[in-house]
């Protein structure tokens, strides 16, 4: 999925940057990179920025309330996505917390982190069984993504 608009321009963006900017008293100096990582876990959804907060919420009588299942979808892709992420352990944590933060700031909680039990998940289903090694497990995942 290509964005019709820069990804700064999205509304739910917005929201994040205004948040950071809150939090920390000015825009973070690498927001552009956070951005960057951000259009590159579009491309991984097929979503866009404000089309995922969408999908995680619904409006109810008493206020907005979480959709649990999208929540759990995305939370699925941020630990896909974080493996997916070249460099060692520390920018892989950093490139799911860039996300996680994204949707923090737009009313979705995430916990962080990839969890033992999708660690477990995804070597069930990788075709050749046995245990995986990081690049392996990085390797099944771009493969299943990509459709082969």
């Amino acid at each position: 999925m290509t964005l019709t608009k820069p990804v700064a321009d999205y509304a739910a963006v917005q929201t994040w940057k205004s948040g950071l900017e809150e939090q920390w008293g000015e825009a973070p100096a690498d927001f552009d990179q956070r951005a960057a990582t951000l259009e590159r876990f579009c491309e991984l959804t097929g979503r866009d920025p404000d089309v995922m907060i969408e999908e995680c919420t619904r409006e109810v009588e008493s206020g907005k309330r979480i959709r649990i299942k999208a929540r759990r979808f995305f939370s699925e892709r941020i630990d896909e996505f974080q493996i997916s992420v070249d460099g060692d352990d520390r920018a892989r944590a950093r490139a799911g917390n860039v996300i996680r933060s994204f949707m923090i700031h737009n009313g979705i909680f995430m916990q962080g982190g990839v969890t033992a039990r999708r660690y477990h998940q995804l070597w069930r289903e990788h075709p050749g069984g046995g245990w995986l090694g990081l690049r392996q497990l990085q390797r099944a995942i771009a493969t299943a993504q990509s459709g082969g």
